[in-house]
């Protein structure tokens, strides 16, 4: 009996992958110079569109060395495939086994090659309890001296650091009221992109008020296109379940709240699905969410009873991904149905614009301090 897949359908499958590359890397260079023309004399328009697109969606020849790499593995398990065709006598039998164990195999590579899990941080919080947050930040520091021009100069505190991910807190960890653990999605691993999103945690900390930590403890997609895969949200929710277990750990009377934004809010969620023990957060926010895998909020555990809330503009096209009923990672938590607090933005709000939105923040902040605040815009979606 023939392998599961065949060695031709195989092949098929790495040619075509290798004609994607090659039209993504013509894409790319077309995508380049109708930037370059379009910056010239133009401050705004079509060339700021572009620059925006520029910033959230990595390089295209990323997309494309990726799909070329998984060709090549594709290439060698076709190569497998035709040894196993030809085994006689005694090994005949063994050939439907020992193709099963490939297919599997290529499975699993083909994965790593696009979602490979972060590595592990040096020394987490949890294990540096008994130092203060100058401390902790000294320490990671001498360990990790080339993040030190990431932290010149500024307030924010370095509390982990691994080779994919870093972990910062702008605020006193210790005696704030509410920590506010903010977790970013795609591109978010890339060390040039770090800067931004600590200065995002120094808004979200001067408009909420509580300690806000900047969690990029994963390793995120890199591509648009690997946004969907939904291994690097599992591999990231069980890191930051393990982190809010350390700010639980170290100030029990705190409050915690958890803010994903876009792929960040599949981890988020992802976190809040494993009820044993519940995520240790008093409020899951999910700003921008391509979906949340659960039927709705009930299925997702929290130790406090802050609950679940949700906020994407009318203008983020982050919502022709999902629906009422499914979407990309699951269920649109925004919906009716889903059962999550429903918060306006502020009108035109793109993806990467709510922490400019003084609606949004406001709703933030509202949710930050928490049950009895009425600061803040909500009703329920669509009726603005």
């Amino acid at each position: 009996m023939a392998p599961a897949v065949t060695a031709q359908y195989l092949r098929a499958a790495a040619a075509a992958l290798r004609a994607a590359a090659a039209g993504a890397r013509a894409t790319g260079r077309d995508w380049a110079a109708e930037e370059s023309a379009l910056a010239v004399g133009v401050a705004g328009g079509p060339a700021a569109g572009v620059a925006r697109l520029a910033e959230t969606s990595p390089a295209v020849n990323e997309t494309a060395a990726q799909m070329t790499a998984v060709a090549s593995v594709l290439d060698v398990s076709a190569s497998l495939h035709e040894r196993l065709i030809g085994w006689e006598g005694p090994l005949a039998h063994l050939a439907d086994a020992f193709g099963e164990v490939l297919d599997r195999r290529c499975a699993e590579e083909v994965t790593a090659l696009c979602t490979p899990p972060a590595g592990p941080p040096g020394r987490r919080l949890g294990d540096l309890g008994g130092l203060s947050p100058d401390a902790v930040h000294e320490l990671q520091l001498t360990e990790n001296p080339r993040l030190a021009p990431l932290f010149d100069g500024g307030e924010a505190r370095l509390l982990e650091a691994g080779p994919d991910g870093v972990v910062a807190v702008v605020g006193d960890l210790d005696s704030a009221e509410t920590t506010l653990t903010f977790v970013a999605g795609v591109g978010s691993s890339r060390p040039e992109s770090w800067p931004g999103y600590l200065g995002r945690a120094r808004e979200l900390n001067q408009a909420t008020g509580a300690a806000t930590v900047m969690w990029l403890g994963y390793r995120a997609p890199a591509t648009l296109t690997g946004a969907v895969a939904r291994e690097p949200a599992a591999n990231g929710a069980a890191d930051l379940r393990t982190f809010q277990a350390a700010l639980a750990a170290r100030n029990p009377g705190q409050r915690r709240v958890v803010l994903g934004h876009s792929y960040g809010s599949v981890v988020a969620s992802r976190a809040a699905r494993d009820p044993h023990p519940p995520l240790e957060a008093d409020a899951l926010v999910l700003v921008g969410s391509p979906g949340v895998d659960a039927k709705n909020a009930g299925e997702l555990s929290l130790a406090g009873a802050g609950g679940v809330h949700a906020i994407t503009s009318k203008a983020d096209p982050i919502g022709l991904t999902v629906d009422d009923r499914a979407g990309v990672h699951g269920r649109d938590p925004t919906s009716p149905g889903f059962g999550a607090r429903v918060w306006h933005a502020g009108r035109g709000v793109d993806h990467s614009g709510y922490w400019e939105d003084p609606v949004t923040l406001a709703a933030l902040a509202a949710i930050t301090r928490g049950p009895g605040d009425s600061t803040g815009v909500y009703a329920p979606r669509g009726s603005t």
